[in-house]
């Protein structure tokens, strides 16, 4: 079995789990986000199996993905969801196509762009295929992320040096899932098909061609597949608002898992996202509880492993401390869900839960500049230069910059204000994030903050869209939803 048809079954499994809600979210998203969830579920098989301490087999995983697989058949089976017109069997079986061509091509025609942290995941990687979770070298949990570690340890079982188009078919994945909630979006404002199809168009063109968003199409390294899962996590959040269908959610908390794997920080931005989703979603007391506790136990279950890991490497960031400082608030934040059943907590609390933690961080932020002005001045210089001038983006913020201003005078579209909210508070996370830092961050492309940057852009550039559709949808007269 060659990297080929290991990647082309994650897929597979991907779309066959992603079908157990076809009827309610239809064919296309399914058919977009297959390589997701597929790739989700090999990473969670194999961290379930090295966290109770068995040696790492890709034999036993396989064989779990596939059982897994046969059940998924068996109850879909049951339920009709196989059930497909003529039209919607030629185009599964045209994108099955597709996506196994564009796996064999990139594949064949290695455009793999490493750097020495390219190297260190690929040593993580190593290090698991060998050793599982003990026993790292050079570099380890408490210093990365685990997802791509994971999905490239099985490079050593199937005779390769690395996953050559794990990348590219990482960014297929997210640019079939951009332009899909790009359509829905714009079809819950009610614009017309073509002009939907012409900003699908003009979105696609703005990523290909940002310099830095295009490079990590073949980067090897967390990026992609953290900003991947981000914007699965937050647009099929909203999405359960807007359609009023809460199996939305079930999506958004599995991005949240991949996300939180993808990059040691992630938690943090969750943290903050969920808080602020809590006040624009109204989620029942049953909803928190249901969709929110599991993302919420993976992340105290990983966290306190990693503090009790045998570390030690020279890349490490995280202590035993942090770790656990992490698992440990997260365990609050749970406390918090649990005791929202009380009245005065929903309505006073969660009500407002975004504007107290957009004012937190305002007086966090000037607490950080009063105890170290040089070090956070340096980050915010760093940020901004990166942003306009060093950081390999083009022009794309100075036109965010213009249409979030002109946002300012135009009419809101419904939800708008998570984007207006969320889009600040991400680089105000970046920011307190550079605090602990022993120096600030640099005024280059590759620095880790402009890297990061990578989970909101596409998120800018749903926002932008969508003001343009909202627009489109004022001029034919159709309402637009007000701001929450």
């Amino acid at each position: 079995m060659n990297q080929i048809l290991f990647l082309f079954a994650l897929y597979i499994h991907g779309v066959l789990f992603s079908f157990l809600l076809k009827k309610e979210l239809g064919i296309w998203f399914c058919l977009a986000t297959g390589f997701l969830w597929g790739s989700l579920s090999w990473v969670l098989i194999t961290l379930f199996f090295l966290s109770i301490n068995l040696p790492y087999s890709p034999i036993l995983y396989f064989s779990v993905l596939a059982f897994i697989s046969l059940v998924i058949i068996l109850i879909e089976l049951r339920i009709g969801t196989f059930k497909f017109n003529r039209m919607e069997r030629w185009v599964v079986s045209a994108i099955f196509v597709s996506f196994l061509l564009f796996i064999i091509l990139f594949t064949k025609i290695n455009y793999s762009t490493p750097t020495q942290d390219s190297l260190f995941l690929l040593v993580m990687a190593q290090n698991i295929s060998k050793n599982g979770l003990d026993n790292w070298v050079i570099a380890s949990p408490a210093s990365w992320g685990i997802f791509l570690p994971i999905i490239q340890s099985i490079s050593s079982f199937l005779g390769e040096d690395y996953l050559r188009s794990l990348m590219p078919t990482f960014a297929l994945s997210f640019l079939c899932l951009f332009s899909y909630m790009l359509w829905k979006f714009s079809t819950s404002m009610g614009v017309e098909i073509r002009k939907k199809i012409v900003i699908i168009i003009i979105s696609l063109f703005v990523l290909i061609t940002t310099p830095l968003f295009l490079l990590n199409f073949f980067y090897i390294h967390t990026n992609l597949i953290s900003s991947v899962f981000f914007f699965a996590a937050l647009t099929t959040f909203s999405m359960s608002s807007i359609e009023k269908e809460k199996n939305w959610l079930v999506f958004s908390m599995l991005a949240f898992w991949g996300f939180n794997l993808s990059r040691i920080e992630n938690p943090i931005f969750t943290l903050v996202y969920f808080g602020m989703s809590l006040s624009f979603n109204k989620l029942s007391y049953k909803s928190r509880l249901i969709y929110l506790t599991p993302t919420i136990l993976m992340v105290i279950f990983w966290y306190f492993s990693i503090a009790r890991m045998n570390l030690g490497t020279f890349t490490d960031i995280l202590d035993s401390s942090r770790s656990s400082t992490i698992a440990l608030v997260y365990f609050l934040f749970l406390v918090a869900i649990i005791m929202s059943n009380f009245k005065w907590v929903e309505k006073r609390l969660l009500k407002n839960l975004n504007s107290l933690l957009f004012i937190s961080l305002i007086f966090l932020l000037a607490w950080m500049f009063n105890e170290k002005p040089q070090h956070m001045t340096a980050n915010l210089i760093g940020v901004l230069k990166n942003l306009f001038i060093t950081g390999s983006w083009g022009a794309f913020w100075y036109l965010f910059l213009l249409s979030f201003l002109i946002s300012i005078i135009t009419p809101p579209f419904h939800y708008e204000g998570l984007f207006k909210f969320g889009i600040p508070v991400y680089f105000m996370c970046l920011l307190v994030l550079g605090f602990i830092r022993k120096l600030p961050y640099h005024d280059i492309w590759s620095d880790s903050a402009n890297r990061m940057v990578i989970n909101i852009m596409p998120i800018a550039l749903l926002y932008m869209q969508l003001k343009i559709s909202s627009n489109f949808a004022s001029l034919n007269n159709h309402t637009i939803g007000t701001s929450l």
